[in-house]
């Protein structure tokens, strides 16, 4: 009986402390913690949006005509296609424009290569990047190049589309 109460006796001994231990850390007055509050925010931001003015006219021309140039410009034309990007004011965005080979007008119920033409070589004002003025909109200007007339080009109006991306 002596060893069955030693042994208990050295497993109290070993238990002690931890149990004051744990007695104290849950006694504890108030001057050994502390708490603060914080804050958390968030911005939401306007989103970004592109709205089409005015599209790219080529105007008239006979076929076999050479290849036109319109240039985006700096200002608003009869010509060249306009764009109006608002967002969040003086934020900078991203331009992504069609690549060559992508865009085509074409004759409304005609088929063949006489029945398209090609439009390449996509440019805008700014160019690559903007940034968005105070009021929160900025003028985007876009121009391009129609391909050369075939000679046996088909008469008619010619029409197509293009997408133009803006980025924050």
């Amino acid at each position: 009986m002596k060893l069955v109460y030693k042994n208990f006796s050295h497993r109290v001994n070993a238990a002690v402390p931890f149990l004051m231990l744990a007695f104290a850390s849950s006694h504890m007055p108030a001057a050994y913690s502390a708490s603060s509050v914080a804050t958390c925010t968030q911005t939401v931001t306007p989103a970004i949006s592109i709205q089409n003015i005015s599209g790219l006219d080529f105007g008239s021309a006979s076929a076999g005509t050479q290849a036109l140039l319109i240039d985006s410009g700096t200002e608003e034309d009869a010509r060249n296609a306009s764009f109006i990007v608002s967002g969040e004011p003086r934020r900078s965005y991203s331009i992504t424009l069609p690549e060559d080979g992508v865009v085509e007008m074409t004759l409304s119920e005609a088929k063949g290569p006489q029945s398209q033409i090609g439009v390449n070589g996509f440019r805008s004002y700014p160019s690559g990047a903007g940034i968005i003025g105070s009021e929160g909109n900025q003028l985007l200007l876009v121009g391009a190049s129609r391909d050369p007339l075939d000679k046996d080009q088909l008469p008619g109006f010619y029409s197509g589309s293009f997408t133009v991306t803006v980025v924050y």
